[in-house]
Formats: C-alpha cells, structure tokens, sequence
C-alpha cells in the first residue's frame, strides 16, 4: 500500500487501520526519513518504540490485528508517549494519520555575490538559491520577484542589480503543495575603506596635495570596510607620522575623534576633510588625521 492511494484524512468510509497497514506505513515513512530506522540515533529509538506501541494499541483496543483506530482519543493534549505531538482530533485513526504524515516545511537558502562591496561597484549581484521540499512538493520558487523552477531543480541563479550605492535586500520565497512556506534573504552593502598608514605612504602629507594623498590611499593601507570610524591596526614607522583616514560622515558633529596611541591618547593629531576618489571612481568627503610626530617602530592604533 502505497501513502499516495490514501486520502490526507480518514473519513467514515476508511477501512479499519490494521497491523499490517501500519507497517507499510513505517515502511514508507522509513524511506522518506531514514534516521527512523537507525537504532543507533535517538531519533530512530524513539521512533522505533513508539511506532511498536502504537501497533500494540490499535490491536488492544480492536481486537487480534484487526483494531479500526476509531475509538476516541483526544489529540489535543500533548502527550509524552508521542513526544509532546499534539492535534486536533479526536479519534485515535484520524490523530494517528495527521502524526505519521506531519507536514515538513520547505527549506530555502539564498546568497549574494560580492555581498559587501565598494561604494561605486559594478552593480551586477548574482543571487544564488539552494531549496529542499518538505514533506510536499514545490509548487511556487520566488527569486527577487522573479518565477523560478521549482526543484526538480533544486539550486539555481540569476543576475540582478543593487544600485544607488545603499544597502539592498533581496529575497527567495518558496511555497510547496500545502502551503507551507520557506523564506530566506540576502542582503548587499555598499561601504568604503578605511586607512591607518605610515605617513609616507601620502607622499609625505605635509607639503602633498590631496590629489596625492588620494591616489595613495587608494591602494596602501586599507582596514577595511567601514560600518563606522572605530578602527584598529598596528602601524609601522620609520621616522613618520601616523595618517588615517576614513568617510567624513563617520565623523559626529563634524567633531575630530580620539586617537590613542599604544593605549594612551595621542592629542597631536591634525584633521582636515578633502574630496576622495576610490579605485571605483566614487567620490565622498574623508577626513584625513595627521599625527605631528615622526615615530619609529610599531605602535598599535585605534580610532575612537
């Protein structure tokens, strides 16, 4: 007897639940879970007792491998002889069908090329999806907005775009014959870099033209991405000062932040703001942080 020739739900015509129905139907459930039949793992244990009591059950209450399973049972009360499974039947066949058919819901993963990136990026995203069915078969796959296979295929992509340089979700939406929904998101970042370096690596600064120091910050030194200004790194000096810079609009009140210097707080710090070109082309305000001491050695730095 195969689970597809019974109906989702007995009704009053149902033959009764034999020993040997119930079989077949662990038989089936075994093939969609195999963890159930292995009495090496507590889910197969648990499995394994409860399906042999309640196959004991049915045939107590109607008689010698015969029982039908419509005497009454109240499913609404969790019980711990089925692991605190609950519904809302009330006979034992009806509640037993709903517990060796629970409905699983689908799976979905989704993620985004390039997901954190440099303000003026090519805005091409490439999202790529991985989604399972449950225990019912895919019917609907929502990528961006956007109709995809339903799995039979299983992973796919599309490419897509994140303009505008701000922060972009983008969602999968996965819905399967019962109505039963998984949803999964990926988010792309726009930020830009942050610098902590010897001084010579902006030529020198103090006589340099911001075209300079522009054009060596972009490719010397970088933190990192910044969400914000509170970045650490350890610098080495030969006889220079420390520079750093990041976007001026991390800045609070336009205020010059604290810098501290090997754990003490270095006031010798100068500010100004200038227009900085990244290696994309974007251009945004920095402020660039200038110490007034030539140093030698490595010093730990922080941006407060």
């Amino acid at each position: 007897m195969a689970l597809s020739s019974m109906p989702s739900t007995p009704t009053p015509s149902t033959p009764a639940i034999t020993r040997q129905d119930l079989n077949e139907l662990i038989l089936d459930i075994i093939k969609v879970h195999p963890d159930a039949n292995d009495a090496t793992k507590l889910q197969g244990k648990r499995h394994r007792a409860l399906l042999n009591a309640i196959l004991d059950y049915v045939d107590a209450r109607g008689g010698s491998g015969a029982g039908d399973g419509e005497f009454a049972f109240d499913w609404t009360v969790p019980s711990n002889a089925f692991g605190n499974y609950s519904n809302n039947e009330t006979t034992f066949a009806s509640g037993m069908w709903k517990f060796l058919h629970r409905d699983t819901p689908p799976t979905a993963s989704l993620t985004a090329s390039n997901a954190r990136r440099q303000k003026g990026s090519n805005p091409a995203v490439t999202l790529s999806w991985d989604v399972r069915q449950g225990s019912s078969q895919l019917v609907a796959n929502v990528v961006n907005g956007s109709n995809q296979p339903t799995p039979i295929q299983r992973f796919g992509s599309l490419v897509t775009t994140a303009p505008g340089n701000v922060d972009k979700s983008f969602a999968l939406q996965v819905t399967d014959a019962r109505g039963l929904q998984a949803i999964a998101t990926a988010l792309v970042q726009y930020r830009q870099l942050g610098f902590i370096v010897p001084g010579t690596l902006v030529g020198g600064y103090k006589g340099a033209s911001a075209t300079a120091v522009s054009e060596n910050l972009q490719f010397e030194g970088a933190v990192g991405l910044l969400d914000n200004r509170f970045m650490n790194a350890s610098v080495t000096c030969e006889g220079q000062p420390i520079v750093i810079a990041f976007p001026a609009s991390m800045l609070t009140g336009g205020t010059q932040p604290t810098i501290v210097v090997n754990t003490l707080i270095d006031n010798s710090f100068t500010m100004i703001i200038f227009p900085f070109t990244n290696s994309d082309g974007f251009v945004e305000d920095y402020a660039l942080l200038v110490g007034g001491n030539d140093l030698f050695g490595t010093y730990t730095v922080q941006v407060q």
